[in-house]
């Protein structure tokens, strides 16, 4: 099987949930035809076939629109066949439905494995995995038609365990096998066919079942995958701000500081090669025109500076001042 559509677990043993479900007077598989806009629903009773196993058929008719949009009904047949029935320890059932409502409906069967099996004293579980066996697989659309026919086969299987929670909550917690088989019938005891009513129905709230063609499930896959595209885009996008923002506000201090210490940093030094630049023009002009500091060196002296020395040192002869002069 490809999916596990559905699990739960019911407060009944695993023989009265059997019966239940599929029971000679059980009719919750003929509620779910009705619900799906079947007509003339007709159970067939369990017969036996080889390796000791039961089949039973359901017969309905189907309204629907051909590929020119004009209203055809066509007669389905599906069944079920019961592969296991181990009492009170595990029974497992295949149902086999016709996709009508899809595309190369021909070419494929919907398979549900529903299994029940012993989980405690008076409590069993239910499973329904699900598959799609081709008898002719089509080149291209394989995958988009198995993929719409497992989806709507995961939800067949939530409607089937909605309708039998409903009845084992009719029947009462803990109920005894012998109250479900008296309700539900015996299995493989009745050979008559047997009619659905529509008063049996009431008043469901179940979506009916959508007739889809190739070209409307393409429109949806497209659809569907731009969707998805422009949601991871903004998606990324939202997180990329929220990032900046985080950081932002965890080091706004310090790049703030350093702007300001960058532009700080930039207006002194650009002020101060401007002023090294004109000062270099200014002697570099200077220079060409002839203007320039003077290479001798020089010495002068004052007379006030000679009457200073003279004062603090011994009187000196004339011939000797004469002679140093």
């Amino acid at each position: 099987m490809q999916r596990k559509a559905i699990e739960k677990q019911f407060d009944i043993s695993p023989k009265a949930l059997f019966h239940v479900v599929f029971g000679d007077k059980s009719a919750i598989f003929q509620l779910l035809y009705n619900d799906k806009r079947a007509q003339r629903i007709a159970q067939g009773p369990w017969v036996p076939i080889e390796e000791n196993q039961l089949r039973r058929d359901f017969q309905f008719q189907i309204d629907y629109l051909d590929i020119f949009r004009r209203a055809r009904q066509a007669n389905i047949v599906d069944y079920q066949i019961i592969e296991v029935m181990n009492d009170h320890v595990c029974y497992v059932v295949t149902d086999f439905k016709t996709p009508w409502h899809l595309p190369h409906h021909k070419d494929f069967m919907l398979v549900s494995k529903i299994v029940i099996t012993h989980v405690a004293k008076s409590k069993s579980k239910l499973a329904i995995y699900t598959k799609v066996d081709w008898s002719k697989a089509p080149t291209f659309s394989k995958g988009l038609v198995e993929r719409q026919a497992l989806d709507d086969s995961g939800l067949d299987a939530d409607d089937l365990v909605d309708v039998i929670a409903d009845q084992v909550r009719k029947l009462g917690p803990h109920s005894r096998t012998k109250k479900a088989i008296n309700i539900f019938g015996h299995i493989g005891q009745q050979t008559s066919i047997s009619l659905f009513s529509a008063k049996e129905s009431g008043h469901s709230k179940r979506p009916q079942i959508k007739q889809r063609t190739l070209t409307n499930m393409l429109l949806e896959t497209v659809g569907s995958f731009g969707e998805s595209a422009i949601s991871s885009v903004m998606m990324w996008t939202f997180a990329a701000i929220r990032t900046l923002w985080k950081v932002s506000n965890a080091h706004s201090i310090i790049l703030t500081a350093l702007l300001i210490s960058i532009l700080a940093n930039a207006f002194f030094t650009s002020r101060d090669t401007s002023e090294w630049w004109s000062e270099r023009n200014a002697a570099k002009f200077m220079t060409r025109i002839g203007v320039g500091p003077n290479p001798i060196m020089g010495k002068s002296i004052f007379l006030k500076d000679l009457d200073d020395a003279l004062a603090g040192s011994p009187v000196i002869r004339s011939e000797q001042w004469a002679s140093k002069w």
